[in-house]
């Protein structure tokens, strides 16, 4: 009878361990916080130990201590041991199990904690935790079975027990650090979508500034973006005079922006003034309190801003005016995050306007240029029509018919309107009136020049180039833009013949028409594009690079010269573009 109930406590403690474990493993897997887990293992480990108390010792790999995560039972905050102090340091140090059934009999214990807490330990059964890199984890160490002293098969409970902490902590460790990792996605995720949004941004200015016709254009298109994604109300941009004494509004937009671009004050007034003067941002959230807000303009066109923000509009070292938003939408204040992107436009800003700038001071200084040669071109033209009148004035001093002084009188008219038009047209370029310069030009030394250009381009294609000058006398156009027209015709004829064949410039007056041809071997050009030359970007049959120059331009050219430009082309006898305007009579 003894022996059956025995074996049913054995049956029933063996059943509880059972249970345990599964509560453990069930744990473990709906558990995420480490110290609940934890306190819940520990719980599990003093029951299935028959124990009194239990701790458990991790190793804090900086110190190279061991540090209590749990110590049941004990109000110390932390225990501290160094390795090989008392029997848990003993086991973290030489990473062997210990069962001790009399504490203060054993030299290695230290009875620190029991003096402290009032505690008495009797027997200890500790093991250490190793994780599968055979790294020291801490160890677990039990306290006072109860009834009995610790043995065999306690150790091996214990060391059952031990392998699920480590794990614990090994997948808490992963867990942290997919945390980690996750978080570290969401904010490179989170940057990436601001550089992409920064980026998007950029191009879309890039392309504004590409697309703009006029500096004017682009500033309104840049400020309306920058209201819309900042969320203001109105905006400014303030350019410096070129004394740069004083500030005016280049572009604005907003309830009162017509009234702002009609105004101007010194470039030391004002919170843009402050802002150019020290070329550092402002961020106003209450400008009426504001010593630098200029008052009077507000109170002039009836417009009092709630907040303001300005940014320097800086290239290279020059500070070149600043950029001005006024009330946040919602009754929101400005914060940083305006302040970077607004700093954003700016930079893009001052870009497009240094380069408007450039772009108008070299078409001025071109024209200039242009206007000199044709002052020299002009004075020289005049000597015909100048030695005509010299000439006919005298006849007519001395002719006694009244006839023929009427007609040498009809000359001497034309010779003068022939005057009149060659300076008006130098008028007309200067004020910027004519996209073309003409000027009187000889057909022979333009094709030289046009020759000495393609000479090295056919050089080793095996393309033959002939330059056949049926006229080369005088004629009147823009040498520079017709120089590009037949340059790009030329060499769109080239990338048309990869395998070589034979390229003609050819010039001849028909009437009073200056006719030129550039024709080539080449396969032709294909029925589908035929009709969308004029149109679309040139691009030949064969042709391997890119799109060349476009015909739209090259007819735009020649509408300018108030010419035609036409095209025949066939895979027999390949293309030739056909240039026909006036040669312009009494040059």
């Amino acid at each position: 009878m003894e022996d059956t109930i025995s074996y049913i406590q054995r049956l029933e403690g063996e059943e509880k361990k059972v249970r345990a474990m599964a509560d453990i493993g069930i744990a473990m897997s709906s558990v995420v916080d480490l110290d609940i887990l934890l306190d819940i293992i520990m719980r599990k480990v003093t029951e299935l130990m028959q124990a009194e108390r239990s701790t458990l010792f991790l190793l804090d790999n900086e110190s190279g201590e061991l540090f209590s995560k749990l110590a049941q039972g004990i109000t110390l905050r932390e225990i501290r041991l160094k390795l090989g102090e008392g029997i848990a340091g003993y086991v973290a140090k030489s990473w062997e199990p210990v069962i001790v059934n009399d504490a203060y009999r054993d030299e290695r214990f230290n009875d620190s904690v029991d003096r402290i807490t009032g505690f008495r330990t009797r027997s200890v059964i500790c093991i250490p935790l190793i994780n599968k890199s055979r790294e020291l984890v801490g160890v677990l160490q039990v306290l006072n079975k109860k009834d009995a002293d610790f043995d065999d098969t306690d150790l091996s409970l214990l060391k059952a027990l031990g392998s699920q902490i480590v794990v614990a902590i090994e997948n808490n460790k992963l867990y942290q650090k997919l945390l980690e990792k996750n978080v570290e996605l969401v904010r490179l995720s989170d940057e990436l979508q601001k550089k992409y949004f920064e980026l998007d941004l950029l191009y879309d200015i890039e392309k504004s500034i590409s697309q703009a016709h006029s500096l004017d254009e682009l500033l309104n298109a840049i400020i309306v973006k920058a209201v819309s994604i900042i969320g203001a109300e109105a905006g400014s941009i303030l350019l410096l005079d070129e004394d740069g004494v004083n500030l005016y509004f280049k572009d604005a937009v907003g309830e009162k922006g017509e009234e702002l671009k009609k105004m101007r004050f010194r470039a030391s007034e004002g919170i843009a003034g402050w802002v150019v003067s020290n070329r550092m941002p402002v961020i106003s959230n209450n400008p009426q309190n504001d010593d630098r807000h200029l008052k009077y303009i507000a109170e002039s066109i009836n417009y009092l801003p709630r907040n303001i923000i300005c940014v320097p509009l800086l290239y290279g070292d020059r500070v070149i005016g600043a950029f001005e938003l006024l009330n946040k939408s919602n009754m929101f204040d400005f914060n940083e995050n305006d302040l970077k992107m607004l700093t954003l436009f700016s930079g893009q800003i001052s870009r497009a306007v240094d380069m408007f700038q450039s772009r108008e001071e070299k078409e001025r200084n071109s024209r200039l240029a242009l206007i000199g040669q044709m002052l020299s071109s002009l004075l020289h033209d005049f000597k015909t029509p100048m030695t005509i009148i010299s000439g006919y004035t005298q006849l007519i001093a001395y002719e006694e018919d009244k006839t023929k002084r009427m007609a040498f009188s009809d000359l001497l008219m034309k010779q003068f309107e022939i005057m009149n038009n060659m300076i008006r047209e130098v008028l007309s370029f200067a004020r910027g009136d004519s996209q073309i310069l003409i000027r009187k030009v000889f057909v022979g030394n333009f094709l030289n020049e046009i020759r000495e250009i393609f000479v090295p381009e056919v050089s080793g294609k095996n393309i033959e180039l002939v330059i056949d000058m049926k006229y080369d006398g005088p004629a009147r156009f823009d040498d520079i833009k017709m120089k590009r027209v037949l340059i790009n015709l030329g060499r769109n004829a080239i990338e048309a013949m990869p395998h070589g064949g034979r390229l003609v410039i050819t010039s001849e007056r028909v009437d009073n028409y200056l006719v030129l041809k550039v024709s080539d071997s080449g396969t032709g050009i294909p029925e589908a594009i035929k009709d969308k030359l004029f149109r679309k970007a040139f691009v030949t049959f064969g042709k391997e690079s890119g799109t060349g120059l476009g015909l739209a331009i090259v007819k735009k050219i020649v509408d300018e010269h108030r010419g035609e430009i036409e095209f025949e082309s066939s895979p027999e006898r390949g293309t030739t573009f056909r240039i026909r305007m006036p040669v312009l009579e009494n040059i």
